[in-house]
């Protein structure tokens, strides 16, 4: 019995050193438009260094989010995460026609009660969870960036306190403007001269990490309703039979181990009034304001994600 138990603690930790301490976490998401964001959620709840503190919805529809992210967390035995709901619509919206609301690919409905409770003020939430850690809380966000920009701005002080921003957010090898930029780019100029440096994890490397056939069928045979949400979703946007792309769940890994990723220092700024290129991150010159994921060790952090969430 007592071989047995150290083999299951080891194996626990055989992917990553053991942090002497967790690692308080607020997930921001747009849950519900791809499944990268589900698949992100449910790596951080998989790994055991994570304490993840609260979660918080934006970009409308929110109550959709909402209820897919009950549904998710209820079937992932963690209903006592308190969830936020977030703003609906971007800080600015410069000219041109609305943004208008996302679409949702796997809804879900919820019924009973969550136990972690609903709240209301995502970027109230973030600052008190903030004060609550005394700073230290890793921030990351895998939508728009409007929950973040809006706390920023609501109390700059408090805010800049936070251990680390992390973002899956931006295009830094050619000209493409990335979506959660284009759903808020002021929302992101915002964060860029804040002064935090935050951390984007960009397609040029979130692009190399599809969840290969094989992966899916190991999470499918622990998390049954995991693979049917990712069947489901791949069915709806036409990509049945295909590979997930791990944007959301890399820019979470990373929090753990950044040795997965090469970052530069750069200054960028975004573009805000371009008919073509509006919410393209771009170069600028100054002071590096951010950091940008250049490499990654795709095969390692793939391993390393389908490993949390099938053993």
């Amino acid at each position: 019995m007592k071989e047995s138990i150290l083999f299951l603690a080891s194996s626990l930790f055989a992917v990553l050193p053991i942090c002497a301490e967790r690692i308080n976490l607020w997930i921001d998401t747009d849950i519900g438009s791809d499944i990268d964001d589900a698949l992100a959620i449910s790596f951080a709840i998989s790994r055991p260094e994570f304490n993840v503190v609260g979660i918080s919805v934006v970009d409308e529809p929110n109550e959709k989010r909402l209820m897919i992210l009950q549904w998710l967390l209820k079937q992932l035995g963690r209903d006592d995460i308190p969830l936020y709901r977030g703003w609906g619509k971007p800080i600015l919206w410069g000219g041109g026609e609305g943004r208008g609301d996302a679409s949702i690919t796997y809804p879900r409905e919820f019924e009973g009660e969550y136990k972690g409770g609903v709240h209301d003020n995502a970027p109230q939430g973030i600052l008190q969870a903030i004060k609550k850690y005394d700073g230290n809380l890793v921030l990351l966000t895998i939508g728009a960036m409007t929950n973040a920009a809006i706390a920023y701005l609501s109390d700059p002080q408090t805010f800049k306190r936070l251990k680390k921003y992390v973002a899956m957010a931006g295009c830094f090898n050619k000209p493409f403007v990335e979506y959660n930029v284009s759903r808020d780019p002021y929302a992101a100029e915002v964060l860029l001269e804040s002064g935090i440096k935050p951390i984007f994890v960009g397609l040029d490397v979130t692009m190399r990490c599809p969840l290969h056939r094989e992966g899916q069928k190991k999470i499918k045979a622990k998390y049954p309703f995991l693979g049917e949400l990712v069947d489901e979703f791949l069915q709806r946007a036409g990509w049945a039979g295909g590979t997930p792309i791990l944007h959301d769940p890399l820019a979470c890994a990373i929090i753990l181990d950044e040795s997965l990723v090469k970052k530069e220092e750069r200054n960028l700024v975004v573009e805000l009034e371009g008919g073509h290129t509006r919410g393209m991150m771009c170069g600028g010159i100054g002071e590096p304001n951010a950091f940008v994921c250049v490499d990654v060790d795709a095969d390692r952090f793939v391993s390393l994600f389908v490993e949390s969430l099938s053993k």
